[in-house]
């Protein structure tokens, strides 16, 4: 009886989406083992999208619905399976590797800077060896000297060579890069600055990175080292002045999320706010709270497309988890999943933050639930509390990122459930009386540094629990 409900729930309009959408995500997962090419496998392509239509029409005729539906999951699986080379053949430049010529880029990103280079991914004009190639915009990663200082928007002038990008020992590094639209690295010679991007577009986002870095200069005048670089890192993702030994403690206890512009930090941060404001504002009210927050952090964080990636997560968790039901949140996961892989299927299997934002959004649907009814029988009660709705949505969205964190690093924190309990319920207000002391630290700097003094003590509370867990034996497994 539950098999044949469950049977008949497929053929419902919307749970048809469900599992037509998750059939192309599975071919195009698949896609990413095989070496399909999109010229030589055409007619294949052709000959089975064929068959599987006619296959769906004759079932169709037979009235045989489920056949029917298998038809489609097929085919839609094979769109998937075959997106992925249509999308290479169309996506990848025809460049010319190890040979030396001038190159006019534009600076498309905030430069990462570190304490040896800077790294830029910058737009060239690559002249391919076909017309419709000429004036092409292709995105490289420029390595540059620290100094001079470049920015957003420059126009550069570059005599080098690109080079193709290797394998760094088991980091797959060439498909790391292509997971953001990089096809190779630009190794300069000479670089000179030749003017500035005077677009609109250009012009407003290069004025929200200009005020991050000055946010982050306040935020160091106003606060002691640990302290600076840890308000820094959580509200704008700024590491640079971070020290190593924080940020060993911050991976020991599963904690590196909150100081990283990914989408499954943002979700974890906006659960926290989402309960801090239900307090006060109702459950209804702190949505639009929420979503007006978020708003405002992907502006003030210079809508990188990470960070707008993570921006679409949280705003699909508050809606979720204030308006939607658990079917009606797979349909939205799978929606954005589609738009976002649609227009770079290379993210679903080289960008980490990617995997781990739908991990984290997958374990608040189907987990967070389980644990919940497991509170409510080991508590006793009927209802779950919003502090342990947050907790078990918080647990819900660790548990299910660390098999993807193992797979990558090798690592699993042991003591992550624990500190992430002890610490990010105060990540939200961090957040906000960072970004108060910011807009009243711009209006008079002595402003900032009044309420750094309320900021202080959140800041150590939060140093210390990660100082201390990170010491606690076996708190983190490296194999």
């Amino acid at each position: 009886m539950l098999f044949k409900d469950w049977w008949e729930n497929l053929f419902y309009p919307f749970r048809l989406f469900t599992v037509l959408a998750i059939s192309f995500l599975v071919g195009l997962t698949f896609a990413n083992f095989l070496t399909l090419n999109y010229l030589a496998d055409f007619r294949l392509f052709i000959f089975l999208f064929c068959a599987l239509i006619l296959t769906a029409f004759i079932n169709f005729l037979l009235k045989l619905r489920g056949l029917v539906l298998i038809s489609f999951a097929f085919l839609f699986f094979s769109l998937g399976l075959f997106y992925l080379s249509y999308f290479s053949y169309k996506s990848t430049p025809s460049l010319i590797f190890d040979q030396s010529a001038s190159f006019n880029v534009v600076v498309a990103e905030r430069p990462a800077v570190t304490a040896t280079n800077q790294k830029l991914t910058v737009l060239a004009d690559i002249n391919g060896p076909s017309a419709a190639e000429a004036g092409k915009k292709t995105r490289l990663l420029l390595k540059a000297p620290v100094f001079p200082i470049y920015r957003y928007g420059d126009k550069l002038e570059i005599n080098g060579k690109i080079v193709k990008p290797e394998k760094i020992e088991d980091f797959d590094y060439p498909g790391y890069l292509k997971g953001k639209g990089i096809y190779g690295i630009l190794e300069s010679e000479q670089i000179t600055i030749v003017g500035q991007d005077s677009s609109i577009w250009v012009t407003v986002k290069g004025a929200l990175f200009l005020a991050i870095e000055k946010s982050a200069s306040l935020i160091s005048r106003s606060l002691p080292e640990p302290h600076a670089s840890l308000a820094s890192g959580i509200l704008l993702g700024s590491q640079s002045n971070m020290s190593q030994g924080l940020k060993d403690d911050l991976q020991k206890t599963g904690l590196t999320h909150i100081v990283a512009l990914s989408g499954f930090n943002v979700t974890i941060i906006t659960i926290a706010l989402a309960w801090v404001l239900a307090g006060f504002l109702g459950k209804k009210r702190s949505f639009w709270a929420g979503l007006i927050f978020v708003i405002i952090f992907i502006l003030a964080t210079g809508c990188s497309a990470s960070v707008v990636r993570a921006g679409i997560f949280s705003m699909l968790i508050l809606f979720g988890t204030t308006y939607g039901r658990r079917a009606d949140q797979l349909n939205i996961l799978t929606l954005t999943a589609l738009v976002m892989l649609l227009q770079n299927p290379y993210l679903l299997f080289y960008d980490l933050g990617f995997q781990l934002s739908f991990a984290a959004f997958i374990g608040i649907i189907y987990l967070a639930p389980l644990l919940s009814d497991l509170y409510q029988k080991i508590s006793k009660r009927s209802e779950t509390p919003d502090f342990a709705k947050m907790t078990c949505e918080t647990l819900a969205a660790q548990l299910a990122v660390i098999p993807i964190i193992f797979y990558n690093f090798r690592t699993i924190s042991l003591i992550s459930p624990i500190a992430n309990l002890l610490v990010v319920w105060s990540v939200a207000w961090i957040m906000l009386f960072t970004f108060v002391a910011i807009i009243l630290g711009f209006i008079w700097a002595p402003f900032a540094q009044a309420i750094a003094l309320l900021l202080w003590p959140m800041l150590e509370y939060v140093i210390l629990a990660i100082h201390y867990l990170a010491r606690v034996p076996l708190a983190s497994l490296t194999f």
